[in-house]
C-alpha cells in the first residue's frame, strides 16, 4: 500500500513537472515577479484558481515555494502578490538542459538563478524565529529578502549575480523604509566589504557564517 501511494506520488510529480517543461523559460524569468501565476496562466491557457492548484502541489512537493510581501505599516503602495522561487536548482537547470558552469553564466536566466539559490541556502540554514518576506513598492523600490520577527523587519537582502554591485538610491530608500538594523547585498565577490555605513557586501557563505554564529 505504501509502495503504490509513493508510485501515485511520483507520478504525480512527474506529470506536473513535465506539463512545464515548454514554459520553463518563461517561469525562470518570472520567477522573481508578481504576477508569475497570472502570467504562467495566461501563457499555458489555463484559468487563475487551476495553476494556482499546480502550484500548491509544487509547493507541496518542495519543488517551489512562494515568498509573501512584507507590508506591515508600511504607508505606500506594495506588491503585495507572493513571488515563486525553485527550491532546486540543480533541477532547474537540468530542466533547462544546463551541465556545466560556463554555460550557466551565459544565460539570461544566471541572475534569477543565483538569487533562487540564494534564498534557499538562507532559508535552510536561518533560524526559525523568523519569516521570510520580499519587499517592493510600485515604484521599484525593492529587497529580495527580509527577516522579520513578528511585524518587525530585521535584516533585509539584495542578491545580486555581480562581481562589483553597485548601491542604488533605491537600495536606501527600501533601507529606510523597513528600518532594518542590518543589510547586506549578497554578491559572488572574493572578499566581503561595506558599501555604505547601513549596508555591508557579503559572500554567501559569509553571511550563511555570521547566522550560524548568532545561533
Amino acid at each position: 500500500m505504501v509502495i503504490r501511494i509513493h508510485q501515485c506520488y511520483s507520478y504525480q510529480v512527474v506529470g506536473v513537472v513535465g506539463s512545464y517543461l515548454k514554459y520553463i523559460d518563461l517561469w525562470l524569468q518570472l520567477s522573481t515577479s508578481e504576477k508569475t501565476a497570472s502570467a504562467l496562466a495566461r501563457s499555458m491557457g489555463l484559468t487563475n484558481p487551476t495553476i494556482t492548484s499546480y502550484l500548491d502541489f509544487l509547493e507541496g512537493a518542495f519543488l517551489i515555494k512562494r515568498l509573501p510581501p512584507f507590508h506591515f505599516n508600511i504607508k505606500k503602495r506594495l506588491v503585495r502578490t507572493p513571488k515563486l522561487y525553485f527550491r532546486d536548482t540543480g533541477l532547474l537547470h537540468r530542466l533547462l538542459n544546463i551541465s556545466q558552469y560556463q554555460e550557466l553564466i551565459t544565460k539570461l536566466h544566471v541572475g534569477a538563478s543565483w538569487e533562487n539559490y540564494v534564498i534557499e541556502q538562507i532559508r535552510g540554514t536561518s533560524c526559525h524565529r523568523y519569516d521570510y518576506d520580499f519587499y517592493r513598492t510600485h515604484q521599484g523600490t525593492e529587497r529580495d529578502l527580509v527577516f522579520v520577527e513578528g511585524f518587525t523587519p530585521k535584516v533585509s537582502i539584495e542578491i545580486k549575480f555581480s562581481s562589483a554591485p553597485k548601491l542604488t538610491k533605491r537600495h536606501l530608500q527600501a533601507i529606510e523604509d523597513l528600518g532594518t538594523a542590518r543589510n547586506v547585498i549578497i554578491a559572488p565577490i572574493n572578499t566581503d566589504f561595506k558599501i555604505h555605513p547601513k549596508i555591508e557586501v557579503m559572500t554567501l557563505y559569509s553571511f550563511l557564517k555570521s547566522l550560524s554564529a548568532a545561533h
